[in-house]
């Protein structure tokens, strides 16, 4: 009898062993790209990776075998590629969609992506799942990307505009996601500015300004060599 409904995560993962490197990348937009590397931990799980074919929907809801095997026309998927030694997966969603995201949704009991007034607050649930799921699991590094100003996070690891979770079976049970960003403006550094053409689109306006100045001077000067002549 044929499989009809199964997780997708359970599914990749039956691979074997293996490392996940989740990351998502937050633009100005407030558009999230989400992408998912799968890396496996032996020459034996390096060949079961090329016998991976399925597609996987990006949808939380969507996860019957069918449309797995076959894309389907009314239903979206990630993008994929596939190397000797890794599988990865990527699609943009936009923020009120991102929470319905399949791999996230195997992963945390609860996802919310919350915008209040200024402040963008992405947080989970306390538990990361998938060891539940996939004992052989080992270990997965989760990344957020902005460049929004950081306001409050618990990640493991911070670098400029970057911040990372390490989770393992040891902290699994107590390993949640917390990241409030402040979206009025972009911390950006100097050069990061000139490259987004902040300070070309200053010197602009002030060369503009700098012309209708002078223009309005000339005009008063010369209004007032009129009334000298007078």
């Amino acid at each position: 009898m044929k499989l009809k409904h199964i997780s997708i995560i359970f599914l990749i993962l039956l691979l074997s062993g293996c490392n996940v490197e989740y990351k998502i990348d937050l633009d100005k937009n407030l558009n999230i790209e989400e992408n998912i590397k799968l890396i496996p931990t032996t020459t034996e799980d390096e060949e079961k990776f090329k016998e991976f074919n399925l597609f996987i929907p990006i949808n939380k809801e969507v996860d019957d075998f069918e449309t797995l095997e076959k894309k389907q026309k009314d239903i979206k998927y990630y993008n994929q590629k596939k190397s000797n030694t890794t599988i990865q997966f990527n699609y943009q969603f936009n923020k009120d969609d991102y929470i319905n995201s399949s791999f996230v949704n195997k992963a945390y009991e609860f996802i919310s992506v919350t915008q209040l007034k200024d402040e963008l607050v992405l947080s989970t649930s306390k538990e990361f799942l998938l060891y539940e799921i996939y004992e052989n699991l080992e270990e997965v590094k989760i990344t957020i990307n902005s460049k929004y100003k950081l306001i409050k996070s618990n990640a493991d690891e911070e670098e400029k505009h970057s911040y990372t979770w390490i989770i393992n079976k040891e902290n699994a049970y107590e390993k949640n996601i917390y990241l409030k960003l402040d979206t009025t403006t972009e911390d950006l550094t100097i050069r990061e500015k000139i490259e987004n053409g902040d300070y070309l689109n200053i010197f602009t306006i002030s060369i503009v300004l700098f012309i209708i100045g002078y223009f309005l001077y000339k005009i008063i000067q010369r209004k007032g060599n009129k009334r000298d002549q007078i």
